[in-house]
Parts: C-alpha cells; structure tokens; sequence
C-alpha cells in the first residue's frame, strides 16, 4: 500500500452505483503531455469526501492484478499503470475489506522489481499503523451494542467515528473530527470559558436600587414590564401577600436568563467555572 496526492479527471459512477473517478497518479500514471487516467472505485462513504470543485484527494491504494491490452492479452507488468488498483483510504476514510485483504496477502514483486530480502522500517511502521487501525474498528463494533443498549441508530454512528478515528491513525489527520464528536456527545477535556451570568440582587432592595439594578443589566423599562405580567415593579408587588421587589428583581433575572440575554462585560459575574 502506497499514499498518493491524484488528480481527478473525470467523476463517474461505476456498475454498482458507487463513485468512481478517472485519476492521474504521480509515479503510476505516465508523465507524458497527456497521460491516460486510471479507474480507482471508491465506497459510498469515501465518495461522501467528494468536494464540489476540488480535484486533489489523498489516496492510499492497493495495486491489485495486471490489466489486459486490446487484444485480451495480459499486460506484461513492466509499467505501474498494468495495474488495476484498489482505494484503501480516501481523504481519511478506510476501506477495511480492501485493507484487511491487503494485510492477509502477501505482495509478489513485479518483473522489475527484485523480492526484497527483510522490509524496510518504515514498511514496517506502516504494517503496524494500518494492524491498529484494524483492530481499533473490530474492538468499535464489538464494544458500541453493549455500551448503547443495541440502539442501531447509535451503533452505526459510533461504527462510523471509529472509521474516521481509523483515518487519523492513518493519516494523521482529522478533518471535522472533534466537531462530529461533539454533535455526538463527547465531552471534550481541556480549559473551557467560565460561564457569566447576572449578579444576585442586594439583600435589600428599595424602588432606586431595583432601578439602578436593571439599569446596569441593560433591561430597558418595558422588559421589566413584560416580565412581570404587563405591571410596574410596585403593582406587581401588590398583587400577592409575601411578593417584593426583591422577588420581582428575580424573576427579571431569571427571565433574562432564559431567553438567552447576556450581562454586559462590566456588570456580569461568573455563576459556573465550568
């Protein structure tokens, strides 16, 4: 398995509905004036990487058996591109069939290229990246029924994060990686903004302090009205025995609150050090 930057050409769809593109690919495709591209199937998940627009993808591809000319005949494996080729990965997305496939068979040298007598270390750190990824998505689908109560919806999504956790390992890459894990729940660790709020109201509140108080709030007088059922401040007070303006002060906290207002930068106080 090799990782290339290809050049789309064309965007098609193959015989089973899945997408298919027409590639140049450096060291495969011929460096001639206008070299033939070369077919790579893709999964419909890797095809979801597809960019309106963009034409360079990172690949990693498996190359596979030799093409036949246009007599039928096979050709005689001298170039790369007598080679069809299979997409392990995909801008970060594994085929995990093709790269178990990979993983169980051993490569044959081609004609020109003599059998090597031990792998190099980095063939071999390369074996051992996509050996974890492999067993990383196995150890998902395992462990994801028994976590989330055999919720299908729930198993399939966390399937399909270990797959992109798979194209980090791979790539190092993460593209959109954390926000997908938020939209799923994750908590993620780290220092985090303190949360602001309104201050508590005084102990003691009189008509001036209640004003003074909404005031630096930001709280214009018909805010105030309305969150205390069309009344001023006094009124409201008078509508039921044990009501205060302190009482009214917190229900246009709270009120404020909930609808989302926020204190302004020299009048706010921390309520939560997340």
């Amino acid at each position: 398995m090799e990782s290339y930057k290809v050049t789309v050409k064309a965007f098609e769809t193959n015989q089973s509905g899945k997408p298919l593109l027409r590639c140049i690919v450096p060291g495969i495709t011929p460096s001639n004036a206008n070299p033939f591209p070369i077919p790579l199937n893709l999964t419909e998940e890797q095809g979801e990487m597809i960019v309106q627009g963009k034409t360079e993808y990172d690949v990693t591809l498996i190359r596979g058996d030799l093409r036949k000319d246009q007599q039928g005949n096979l050709k005689s494996g001298q170039y790369p591109d007598h080679y069809f080729y299979e997409v392990a990965m995909f801008e970060g997305i594994p085929n995990e069939t093709a790269m178990a496939r990979a993983q169980s068979e051993t490569p044959m040298p081609s004609p020109s290229q003599p059998a090597r007598s031990a792998p190099s270390p980095e063939a071999d750190n390369r074996e051992m990246v996509y050996r974890r990824q492999t067993g990383l998505n196995c150890a998902s689908s395992l462990i994801a029924p028994l976590a989330l109560d055999d919720d299908d919806d729930k198993f399939q999504r966390v399937v399909a994060m270990a797959e992109r956790f798979v194209g980090y390992i791979s790539t190092g890459r993460s593209d959109g990686l954390v926000d997908a894990l938020i939209q799923d729940g994750a908590s993620i660790v780290g220092e985090k903004e303190p949360v602001y709020g309104y201050p508590e109201p005084p102990a003691r509140i009189t008509m001036d302090a209640f004003t003074e108080y909404t005031e630096q709030a930001g709280w214009s007088w018909d805010n105030v009205t309305e969150w205390l059922d069309g009344l001023d401040p006094i009124d409201w007070v008078k509508q039921e025995k044990g009501r205060t303006l302190k009482k009214a002060l917190k229900v246009c906290k709270d009120t404020a609150v909930s609808i989302g207002l926020e204190p302004s930068l020299d009048f706010r106080v921390v309520v939560d050090e997340a």
